[in-house]
């Protein structure tokens, strides 16, 4: 391998996957009661975890990573920058002072710690109108998405489930106007000269910017009781499991019987 090439810790770590034998141990505790993970193990977690990161952050954001030494640190390190961010690791020997200037100074747009222990030092310097509630359960996640006013979605996103999810639940989405976004959310932006339409689910921003992202909020608060949570799920329907098999039956059969007739 030569180190000179190669342009990022990313592209080392994926270079010496190709290179070893994927059963081979590479990450494991200090505890003997631990489990011990293969290359391939790590690599596949990798994978998952940057896909999630991914759906959260936008290319260059900064998250930060408060974790002791385990093999979970390193899995986080790396999908952070897999996922196009930039990770930035935090001890936790750092004092209350020492978090809050880095949170700060850094404004991470996603934070990740190891255990409930590290979340509390987090959740201690949450402003008052912020409330972290940690690992919540399917369940409690689809009651409070089901309560909520609005669900904010700021990335830029081919597809983006948690739009339909949130529309699913009736609740409508205020969200950054480009990618797929635009497709899955019946939206207008909030400085269009229009009267809010009956079958509107949401309301889109121009900018991912703190500005942007109030006005955005400010015309949905002057409008949110036009929104129906009918309508706004019906929308949502459009892309359920079952509509997408039955379409995909229907091209299918279509390109079947057209093939047939021109043999």
């Amino acid at each position: 391998m030569e180190i000179d090439k190669l342009n990022s810790l990313v592209e080392l770590y994926f270079k010496k996957c190709e290179e070893v034998d994927p059963s081979k141990p590479f990450l494991r505790w200090l505890k003997s009661d631990k489990p011990t993970y293969s290359w391939k193990d790590v690599k596949k977690r990798i994978f998952k975890l940057s896909y999630k990161i991914s759906t959260l952050i936008n290319e260059g954001d900064r998250c930060l990573i408060l974790s002791e030494n385990r093999p979970y640190w390193l899995i986080a390190d790396i999908a952070v920058m897999n996922a196009g961010g930039i990770s930035v690791p935090i001890f936790t020997t750092y004092s209350s002072n020492d978090y809050a200037y880095i949170l700060n100074d850094c404004k991470p747009s996603l934070i990740i710690v190891s255990n409930d222990n590290q979340f509390k030092k987090i959740k201690k310097l949450a402003k008052s109108n912020v409330q972290l509630l940690g690992f919540l359960g399917k369940e409690k996640m689809l009651e409070l998405l089901k309560e909520s006013k609005a669900f904010i979605f700021a990335a830029e996103e081919d597809f983006g489930i948690a739009p339909i999810e949130a529309q699913a639940a009736g609740v409508p989405v205020i969200a950054y106007g480009k990618g797929g976004i635009l497709e899955t959310v019946n939206g207008a932006f909030y400085d269009e000269e229009q009267v809010i339409k009956s079958d509107i689910t949401g309301v889109f921003f121009h900018k991912q910017t703190t500005d942007s992202l109030l006005k955005a909020i400010n015309f949905f608060e002057k409008n949110k009781d036009k929104f129906n949570k009918n309508k706004i799920r019906n929308n949502a329907l459009k892309f359920s499991k079952e509509r997408f098999e039955m379409e995909f039956k229907l091209a299918v059969e279509n390109i079947y019987i057209n093939w047939k007739e021109n043999i």
